[in-house]
């Protein structure tokens, strides 16, 4: 599905795989790991919670928050993570990462997520600033990683 242009924006509501695609976006990976381009980085011209906004609407999601935070309810209840870049003067185009939310707090990220994470700041030369949560160092979360993707690749099991 291309573009469409809703209130005067525009989205792109197809999911991707393609590392090539997703590394010059910010946006979100679903829990099967399909990455949804929400802007260009450092253009923010669209909101993630416009884009998230009408991401509900067009698939029927009611929003359970307050009327302002579908980011909150798509990395709640649906288990989606943010992946977005600062555009403070101190920290410029470093990357954010929102880790989905459980019900009942911590986080919940899937392999499939954490996957495509890798590979998306990996292309970006951002691994420096990879998420370590239940290891000890962003070493021990890479290596675990090129460890599944490796496995993956050749037909090993996870």
């Amino acid at each position: 599905m291309p573009s469409i242009k809703i209130d005067g924006y525009w989205f792109d509501f197809e999911p991707t795989k393609d590392v090539n695609e997703a590394k010059t976006y910010n946006g979100f990976i679903d829990p099967s790991g399909n990455f949804y381009k929400v802007n260009k980085k450092m253009a923010h011209y669209t909101s993630h919670d416009l884009w998230a906004k009408y991401f509900c609407k067009r698939n029927n999601i009611k929003n359970f928050f307050n009327k302002s935070e579908y980011v909150k309810l798509l990395r709640k209840k649906f288990g989606f993570l943010l992946y977005t870049h600062s555009d403070t003067a101190e920290s410029k185009g470093k990357p954010l990462i929102f880790l989905p939310l459980k019900d009942f707090g911590g986080t919940n990220i899937t392999s499939e997520q954490s996957k495509m994470l890798f590979k998306i700041m990996e292309a970006n030369n951002e691994l420096e600033y990879y998420p370590s949560e239940n290891t000890s160092t962003v070493d021990d979360m890479r290596d675990k990683v090129y460890k599944d993707l490796i496995n993956n690749e050749i037909g090993g099991k996870k």
